[in-house]
This record gives C-alpha cells, structure tokens and sequence, in this order.
C-alpha cells in the first residue's frame, strides 16, 4: 500500500487560513486527535455563545460577529502549534524516523470525524457543503489534471479521497434530513396528544409533561443530536405551539397544535 512521509514543517498561513474559515476543524491539519480537541472546545465556544444570545434575547447578527470572534480566537493556538511542530527542523526537510498512515486511512477517519461533528453535533450540513463544493471546485480539477498528465496513481489516489469526502457529506446531508424528518412526525404526534387532552379536559397543557402517561408514555426527542435536541412547547389558550430547532441555533420549526399547520422563524 501507497506509504508517504509527513512533512515536518506547516505553514503557518495555512492553519491561520483553515481556523478562521473552520474554527475548531481547522485543527486537523495537525492531526485527527489535535483535531478532534479542537473541534470540542469549538463546539463548547459555540454553546456558550448560543446560550449567551438565546438567554439575552439578541440579534442573529451578534451571534455572526460571535462565530467569527470564536473562529479568531484559534488563531494563536494554531500558530503556536506550527512553532512547536516545526521547532528545530529545517526548511524542506522530512520526517525520516516516521511515517504516517496511509493517505486514504488518514482521509477516512477525517471523514467520520466530519461526520460526527457536522451531524450530530452542529446539526447543521454548512460544514459539509462548504467541503463538497471545495472537492468539487478545488480537488476534482488537480485529479483530472493529473489524468491528462498520466499521473494515474494520483489520480487514482485523488479520486479515492474525492469519494471519501463526499461520501461523508452526503450521509451528512441525509443524517439531517432523517433528523428533522422524525421531528417533524413526533411534533404532529404530540400536538395529537394535545388536542386529545383539550378535549377532554377543556384546555390545553401548560407543558408537554401534563400529556404523560394518559396520551403520551413519555416525551420524545426531538431529534438525536447533541444540541437542541428536545421539543419545546408554548401554552396558549388561542395557539399553543410545538416547536424543535430545525437548523440551530435559530432555525425554529413550529407546529401549531390548533389548526395543524407548520410555521418557521430565524
């Protein structure tokens, strides 16, 4: 199998470039577990800011200038990384003590990291768009470049990866759709309940928890993912709703319990 050497300096500009596009992803570009690291405090960064905004009620637009702030503040970690990385060791030179692991082995556990992260805990796909659109504007010119040029182990290499990559994206996108699709029948469900308990008790509840165990054994999530993952009920008289977040942190679903009708708001 195709074995290569890892270049032991990084460029700085590179991962400056990568954290601030991709905050805590970004960090792969020093290996899966600095990788994986980042992505965690990233997405503890982000958390805190969604509760921050949701708590004080502000504008979409400071969450924006928040994620770009979030992004920025990995910036010195990553160059600080570079140094470390790079310490002692000349320009051009390479790693001869090491290899690293095969390049699609290497791509593969990538991929299964972006997967994790982009469906389960952000929930949202942007990542993986963004990524798709990259392999298919970026990567896939090289590969059939390098087939004009009759490189054909590299293109064989890059076209594994392409499909790598895409694959991931894809059950991304599929992950999300699934998610929000369950979400949507469990909130039709639990406005059912409603509707039954309001009928026989002439209002309707003041929390999903008065629908359990008569109409309901217990209340559902949502969605399986690790933000915002529950159901969220607004008692009314006139329009009690049901809502979960469809694209967080502020693509809000709403089920209108009444009339059976769907609503959204950002």
């Amino acid at each position: 199998m195709l074995q290569v050497r890892m270049k032991q300096r990084k460029r700085a500009w590179k991962a400056v470039l990568l954290v601030l596009f991709f905050g805590g992803l970004g960090c792969f570009y020093f290996g899966l577990w600095i990788g994986l690291a980042g992505t965690l405090a990233w997405f503890g960064a982000l958390s805190l800011l969604n509760w921050i905004v949701s708590a004080w009620s502000l504008s979409v637009s400071v969450f924006g200038f928040g994620f770009l702030l979030t992004n920025a503040l990995f910036i010195l970690p990553a160059v600080r990384l570079c140094q470390r990385h790079n310490r002692g060791i000349p320009a051009g030179q390479q790693d001869s003590s090491k290899e690293v692991m095969p390049p699609l082995r290497k791509s593969l556990k990538v991929a299964i990291a972006l997967f994790v992260v982009d469906a389960f805990f952000l929930n949202q796909g942007i990542f993986s768009a963004v990524f798709l659109a990259v392999l298919l504007l970026g990567v896939l010119p090289v590969a059939l470049y390098s087939a004009l040029r009759k490189r054909w182990p590299e293109f064989r290499l890059r076209m594994a990866t392409i499909g790598i990559y895409a694959v991931a994206c894809l059950a991304v996108f599929a992950a999300n759709y699934l998610n929000n699709a369950m979400a949507q029948r469990r909130a039709i469900q639990l406005g059912q309940a409603c509707r039954q308990f309001q009928a026989k008790y002439k209002r309707y509840p003041r929390f999903l928890g008065e629908l359990q165990p008569e109409f309901i054994s217990s209340v559902p999530l949502a969605k399986y993912a690790f933000m915002d993952s529950d159901f969220f009920y607004l008692a009314s008289s006139t329009d009690p709703r049901v809502w979960f977040v469809e694209l967080p942190p502020f693509g809000r679903r709403f089920y209108h319990v009444k009339t059976g009708s769907w609503g959204y708001m950002d």
